[in-house]
């Protein structure tokens, strides 16, 4: 009798980590797939840029920021998908990692005509690309 409610002790914990799991993930994926978009029109936006007005120096700096960015989106995304690997301290390192370089990314393109303002649509402007703060900058 013991043994099984070792057993079962073990199974409901089991259990409970993963509903922890299953109730993060879903928000995870959607912050990284609202990131992933803006990253990529802003990419999008610069490609242009760069094709009409070249400086392989400012190019390779975007390129690397984005770089970063992407990085530090994908940690998100595979530090939430197994529960052995699942650590706030690992999302946290993630998402201020992405924080980071999505401030460096926005420094870097901001000159061009890429302006983040608050919880406004993505769109095109005359003076450039609007785009919205990534859910992930208020993910803690």
């Amino acid at each position: 009798m013991r043994k099984i409610l070792i057993v079962l002790a073990l199974v409901l914990s089991g259990l409970a980590s993963g509903c922890a799991l299953a109730s993060v993930l879903p928000t995870v994926i959607t912050v990284v797939q609202d990131a992933i978009l803006i990253i990529d029109e802003i990419q999008g936006f610069v490609d242009q840029h760069f094709a009409g007005q070249p400086d392989p120096v400012k190019q390779r700096a975007v390129q690397a920021a984005i770089g970063r960015a992407r990085t530090a989106l994908d940690l998100a995304l595979r530090t939430s998908k197994g529960t052995a690997d699942l650590s706030d301290k690992q999302m946290t390192v993630a998402m201020d990692e992405f924080r980071a370089a999505y401030a460096d990314l926005l420094s870097l393109v901001e000159p061009m005509g890429v302006h983040q303002v608050g919880s406004q649509k993505l769109m095109a402007s005359p003076a450039g690309l609007i785009v919205p703060s990534p859910l992930a900058l208020t993910l803690r």
